[in-house]
């Protein structure tokens, strides 16, 4: 997936599937990255971004999910 921000920098997210235990789900079809958000009504939720296919959402999940992490300097 192609992410183009504001200001029109891109990044390439791979669809890295996640982690089930010790098993990778959905990996080439999915991806999912935590964002350095928490939830403030959930305490053990934090944001991020997943995408499968062309459709993209942003959302809280449980913060054990084994989602990839992307980081980026500013």
């Amino acid at each position: 997936m192609k992410v183009t921000g504001p200001n029109g920098n891109s990044i390439f997210l791979p669809a890295t599937g996640y982690k089930d235990g010790t098993v990778i789900d959905e990996r080439g079809s999915y991806g999912a990255y935590w964002s350095a958000t928490l939830d403030e009504d959930y305490n053990n939720f934090a944001f991020n971004l997943s995408f499968y296919d062309s459709r993209c959402n942003h959302y809280s999940d449980y913060r054990y999910s084994g989602f990839a992490v992307r980081p980026v300097t500013e």
